[in-house]
């Protein structure tokens, strides 16, 4: 190696250098902000809180579908340094962390020096990694455990030792308890250990992993039987109805299926992932799959789990939405940066003008990893809830009466008893079976409340027509007192005593004369999943 060449290899380990230490510190930040819990995540906090690791194997869970393994840390953890933002959000904050690390490992053998470095700039300033490596939820661990099973999987596939096939077993059958998606990951590695030629006269990968996948097989039935009794078939239909726009129609039709993939390339690379002109991102994606088909070993890893995903959604067995395919970004961002990479050096036109390489990945380094920053960065909320709860405790007399709207009722218990709330002394909103909006059952459930010179209202994230028509209503029957505001939350104070204010003696004739406003309208055929 000349002394250039040993130059410009230090230059790119000062480069992965800075863009990991880039990539730590927006994870960081993100976490010590120390934005309020959310809906979801106050869902797995209510689930474990007050259950010994024992039920949390054996008995059913309602409105959330968490692995096991995650339960089982995040319980040991909270139990052992209490439940608390930073403690609570200690497992997604590590698994970030971690994934960062091991990006850097799997895509370094895997792209040549310039794509490597997008691919890794990407990875440590996507919107989607920084958001949820803050979460209460099991995202950013999909993510970590996908590249440790894939790293563990290429290692075993280049140095077939006992000791590497031990190896990817054990991963395999761990990954299973903390992580749902890693199965199109392990389904993906089996397929690629099938698929390859053989290394030896005698015996072909497939057979050689044969082990391996009997170890899986009964890791992943025992967690089915597990599965199966702590899942309600209630939590199960939740589930499917609001995510069933992530899932291919029922009409299968040629046209219905174009529209479909369509959609949720437009909705993964554009709204999720914040790429701009995402079908510009898509041809790359594209031209990747056939760069690393072509130049790389094992890059079957890297796509078989997207397919299967995808198939897998077309099959109405999983939704391709979001956050549910995070564990898939680094792959995607691997094979976008093959394609730049593809197009960069492959292409006649820029082959034969070998200067031309640095502004294009100068370029691609802007629209690739500091735009989707640019649009979407730290410090993510979801739901301020936590400041609108603090202000009511300062603000609230025992005769004053509370009502919650359903998204904001898990924070409401969690936060209000460390301002003097409970929630035995608020009415939440009335349960419904359905999803969808519902504002008329808001106003049905105010209604209650005329008459009180002091009414209380905490609204959270949430359908807008379920805040809106409501608080029209209110500012029709009755008086403002106080309105506080925060990020997806507020906090509104009425006097509804004097009941001769309003021509409006029923929310039934309030909702009749102002349906077609549209602070009232609504429609039920909208998406029910967010893409945050």
């Amino acid at each position: 190696m000349n002394r250039q060449e040993t130059k410009t290899h230090r230059n790119i380990d000062w480069a992965v250098v800075c863009l990991l230490m880039l990539g730590a510190a927006l994870r960081l930040i993100q976490y010590l902000a120390k934005s309020s819990l959310w809906g979801d995540e106050l869902a797995i906090v209510d689930g474990i809180y007050a259950r010994s690791p024992l039920s949390l194997l054996t008995q059913p869970t309602e409105g959330q579908m968490t692995p096991t393994g995650f339960l089982l840390i995040l319980k040991t953890l909270s139990s052992l340094f209490g439940f608390n933002e930073y403690t609570l959000r200690f497992i997604p904050l590590a698994s970030s962390l971690f994934a960062l690390f091991l990006f850097e490992r799997f895509c370094d053998k895997v792209l040549p020096r310039g794509a490597f470095l997008l691919a890794l700039g990407a990875f440590a300033t996507s919107p989607p990694m920084i958001r949820y490596a803050a979460q209460v939820k099991p995202y950013s661990s999909d993510v970590a455990i996908s590249l440790v099973s894939v790293i563990a999987a290429r290692n075993w596939l280049a140095h077939p030792t006992r000791r590497n096939r031990a190896c990817l077993a054990f991963v395999g059958a761990l990954a299973i308890w903390l992580s749902y998606p890693v199965v199109f990951i392990l389904v993906g590695i089996g397929l690629t250990c099938v698929t390859q030629p053989r290394q030896q006269p005698s015996t072909s990968v497939g057979r050689q992993a044969l082990p391996i996948f009997l170890v899986w097989t009964a890791s992943a039935g025992l967690v089915g039987i597990l599965e199966l009794h702590r899942f309600s078939k209630g939590t199960h239909a939740f589930m499917m109805d609001f995510w069933a726009d992530w899932m291919l129609p029922r009409d299968k039709n040629l046209q219905a299926i174009s529209a479909y993939l369509l959609r949720i390339n437009r909705d993964f690379f554009s709204y999720f992932l914040h790429l701009p002109k995402w079908p510009v991102f898509l041809a790359l994606f594209v031209l990747g799959l056939w760069y690393v088909c072509k130049h790389t070993k094992f890059a079957w890893l890297v796509v078989f789990p997207i397919l299967i995903a995808l198939f897998a959604s077309m099959l109405d067995l999983y939704p391709f939405a979001g956050r549910l395919v995070l564990f898939l970004v680094p792959n995607v961002y691997v094979l976008i940066a093959a394609g730049i990479e593809a197009l960069a050096c492959s292409a006649p036109a820029f082959r034969n003008h070998p200067n031309w390489r640095t502004p294009i990945f100068l370029a691609s380094a802007f629209v690739f990893c500091l735009w989707p920053l640019r649009k979407a960065h730290p410090i993510f909320h979801n739901s301020e809830t936590r400041p609108m709860i603090a202000y009511l405790g300062r603000h609230y007399s025992p005769s004053d009466v509370i009502y919650v709207h359903d998204m904001a009722w898990r924070a409401f218990g969690f936060y209000g008893a460390d301002f003097g709330l409970r929630q035995e002394n608020a009415t939440k909103t009335t349960e419904q079976s359905v999803l969808g909006p519902k504002p008329f059952i808001v106003l049905k459930d105010l209604e209650n409340f005329r008459g009180r010179p002091r009414v209380w209202i905490l609204f959270a994230s949430g359908y807008r027509v379920e805040q809106s028509c409501p608080v029209l209503y209110l500012d029709t029957i009755g008086k403002r007192l106080d309105y506080q505001s925060s990020i997806d939350a507020s906090l509104y104070l009425y006097d509804l005593s004097d009941l001769s204010s309003s021509q409006y003696n029923m929310a039934e004739d309030f909702f009749e004369d102002f349906r077609s406003n549209p602070a009232c309208s609504y429609t039920t055929e909208h998406p029910i999943g967010p893409q945050k």
